[in-house]
């Protein structure tokens, strides 16, 4: 436990004791008034809680936080997941039956959960829950065993400012008013936006005292000259531009709560990419976090805090005050038994105490009507106060219905409505309750301090039951357009374009291959006629080479007549035709023609293998121009259905949007209006129930003073027949519990002075 809660603990402790003991000789010397009163103050003592809201808007790390404190995971904390509604975390002996939680519905009714594991707790905080969680749930309360918690310490997460649902903003205003601390948090990626300083504005007055937490400072990036020192004084800076007139500068802590929540958590939780972090790692992440100063300061803040202090101040000083007169009745009860007093002067003394008893009554009986005459004018005020406050939720819900544009918007409206209503009775009644409490008690105190605590006791735990009727009787969310006439005219329309657009497609896929097929003749028989044409200029252009004619001489020798071989020879010369060239024209000539008979042959043969029976492209295109021309004429047919319907269904729709507006409008007064009547009505019930209290009060008050002074006047009776050995014994007695009380007495002012010599600045520092 942190060492200023712990030492406010030992205070607590400690007045609880004293006030224990007081008690103690009340019940054993037989003063039944003064043992009743102090019996109330040690309830009122050991009910006292510590209250700690946290606001901010979505994402900044509330649930974050929270786990933090606790130091394990227990609300559910995402990115893309947010709290939708309040969430009260306390301890599990503040549990009736051992429960888990408990989760408070808009309709009044409760249910008991037995299980916090995340998921079960999403079902009902969860903005991605299967259930309009900001609809239909008021709030949520889990018991946990933190020791975070042990003392009376109440945790409440709220929904994010940003998305705060209609009424839960009210029960959001009413928990920080009853707080001893609110949270503002802030988250160092984009802190101190407009909406944060706007919800700013209208929480200031209602919370006691608020502390900026600005989170996430391990997300500033030092290399760009940012550190959260700068950050929070821009912040601070901007405080100060925005509220001028601020005399008191909310403190600023700077905290990391997932390096806390990592460090202190027994799970393997995963920081920049590691899912396993030492011991060691551990200590360094916690020290880095700052979450331990943070938390140092936020105890000292609030355990120095004007609520804590006057919880321990207000029960002992009131028992002070009574302690104070029971010593000095016992010290005037002594003197008579010490005096040697006869009858004459013995009826004397009686005669000014019965007079002092009969002078009570008529100053009383003076007062009653000036503090009946004081209360009523509270109460008067208290119900302006209440009126006054409904009529301004009324007017802010309706103002608020303007940003509601469509009639989607306010079909889904319309399911958070009766939780809209009872959120903002519920924060009503706390309100003008607190009121009560506070106006009550000082009209009665003003004229008798020592019954004021009692008047608050009864007035705090007086319930008020103010349930106005919520329910929602939903408009219909749709109306007559003959939209099944139209559907089926659509539908037909749609039909027609279907099948045009089937047939348009056969078309165009017939098209193309006709297209396809003529171009791939078109082509072959051109390269066809090309080639044709290729040898017809081939044949043309041959020219049949010249025959050539060839000399040739040979020397021959020459014989005579006679056979005689003479040595002399003689020159002949022979002609001959050269067809070479001729027969080499030829081959080269018959081989060409036959190469072009080859293409032709191939040619005709590719030609003739395209087979197409189809349609020509061109009688295929007027049909694909006459099909075209009639879907465009169907696509308008169904254009001018469809716009006319169209119309139609804003003309109807912004009936239903003004009608349902409308409505809502009316719920919202009828709702107010009941809720005007029955807070009259109660306060009515109540008053008049208080007088008779008050009576009883009152009455006690006196039948306590005016046992004291009947006892004074019974022991001067009895005095008279006791001898001075009974006399002797009967001063011991009262000596020994003047001894008892003045011991108590001392232990109250000093328990009074350590508290009050504590009760410096409320401020902290970092």
């Amino acid at each position: 436990m942190n060492k200023h809660l712990s030492q406010f603990e030992d205070k607590r402790t400690e007045t609880d004791l004293v006030l224990k003991d007081i008690l103690r000789f009340y019940s054993e010397n037989g003063y039944t008034a003064e043992e009743k009163i102090i019996e109330d103050f040690i309830d009122m003592l050991q009910k006292e809680e510590f209250s700690i809201v946290i606001v901010g808007e979505f994402s900044v790390g509330k649930s974050t936080f929270l786990n933090a404190l606790m130091g394990e995971k227990i609300l559910p904390s995402y990115s893309d997941e947010t709290t939708a509604t309040v969430t009260c975390l306390r301890h599990k002996n503040k549990a009736d039956n051992q429960q888990k939680g408990c989760v408070y519905y808009a309709d009044g009714t409760s249910e008991d959960i037995d299980s916090i594991e995340t998921d079960v707790i999403s079902k009902y905080v969860s903005t991605r829950s299967d259930i309009p969680v900001a609809a239909t749930v008021n709030h949520l309360d889990l018991f946990l065993d933190s020791p975070f918690l042990d003392g009376n310490i109440t945790l409440v997460d709220t929904p994010g400012l940003n998305g705060t649902a209609d009424g839960h903003r009210e029960i959001t205003e009413a928990q920080i008013m009853k707080s001893n601390v609110c949270l503002f948090m802030f988250s160092a990626d984009r802190p101190g936006g407009q909406s944060e300083f706007e919800f700013l504005s209208q929480i200031r007055t209602k919370a006691d005292k608020i502390i900026f937490v600005l989170n996430k400072i391990d997300q500033i990036k030092n290399n760009e000259n940012e550190s959260y020192e700068k950050v929070a004084e821009n912040m601070l800076k901007n405080f100060g531009r925005i509220f001028p007139d601020a005399t008191d500068i909310p403190e600023f802590w700077c905290i990391s709560a997932y390096q806390a929540l990592v460090a202190r958590s027994h799970e393997n939780l995963s920081y920049r990419g590691r899912t396993s972090v030492s011991d060691e790692d551990k200590a360094r992440l916690l020290k880095m976090s700052r979450m331990e100063e943070f938390e140092d300061g936020l105890w000292n803040f609030i355990t120095e805090g004007d609520k804590a202090r006057n919880s321990l101040i207000t029960p002992i000083s009131r028992a002070s005050k009574m302690i104070d007169e029971t010593l000095k009745n016992l010290e005037l009860e002594s003197a008579i038994y010490d005096s040697a007093v006869d009858n004459s002067d013995a009826q004397q003394i009686i005669d000014e105490l019965s007079a002092k008893i009969t002078e009570t009554e008529s100053k009383m009986d003076k007062l009653r009507s000036r503090i009946n005459a004081d209360i009523d004018q509270s109460i008067k005020n208290v119900l302006d106060f209440t009126l006054t406050k409904v009529r301004l939720f009324k007017g802010r819900q309706i103002a608020n219905l303007q940003t509601y544009q469509t009639t989607e918007d306010l079909i889904e409206l319309e399911k958070s409505l009766p939780s809209i209503i009872n959120n903002g009775v519920s924060a009503a009644t706390f309100e003008f309750k607190e009121k009560l409490v506070t106006d009550i008690s000082n009209a009665v105190g003003k004229y008798l301090p020592d019954v004021a605590e009692s008047v608050r006791i009864y007035i705090s735990d007086y319930e008020f039951n103010i349930c106005p009727d919520c329910r929602y009787f939903q408009t219909e969310n749709s109306f007559e357009l003959g939209i099944e006439q139209y559907q089926e005219s659509v539908n037909k329309t749609c039909v027609e374009i279907n099948s045009m657009q089937a047939e348009l497609d056969e078309l165009t896929a017939q098209y193309t291959k006709a297209l396809r097929i003529e171009k791939e003749r078109e082509k072959i028989y051109n390269d066809l006629n090309l080639i044709k044409e290729e040898k017809q200029q081939y044949e043309n252009g041959l020219e049949k080479p010249k025959v050539k004619r060839v000399y040739a001489t040979e020397e021959k020798p020459r014989f005579s007549l006679f056979g005689l071989f003479r040595k002399k020879k003689i020159t002949e010369t022979t002609e001959y035709i050269d067809d070479t060239e001729t027969r080499a024209w030829k081959k080269e000539v018959e081989m060409r023609l036959a190469e072009y008979s080859e293409q032709i042959r191939q040619k005709t043969m590719e030609y003739n293998a395209i087979e197409y029976d189809g349609k020509p492209s061109s009688e295929l295109n007027e049909e694909i121009h006459l099909k075209t021309s009639i879907l465009s004429e169907l696509h308008k047919q169904l254009d001018e259905k469809r716009e006319g319907f169209k119309n139609r269904y804003i003309r109807e729709n912004v009936a239903l949007y003004l009608k349902k507006k409308m409505y809502i409008e009316s719920f919202y007064n009828d709702g107010t209006n009941s809720y005007s009547t029955l807070a009259a009505e109660a306060l009515d019930k109540f008053a008049e129930e208080f007088r008779v209290k008050l009576d009883d009060i009152l009455h006690n008050d006196l039948e306590r003073r005016f046992d004291l002074i009947n006892k004074n006047i019974d022991a001067l009776k009895y005095q008279l027949s006791l001898s001075n050995d009974e006399k002797n014994e009967k001063i011991k007695n009262i000596n020994r519990q003047i001894g008892t009380i003045k011991s108590l007495y001392y232990r109250i002012e000093e328990l009074k002075r350590s508290l009050n010599c504590n009760s410096g600045s409320d401020k902290i520092a970092i």
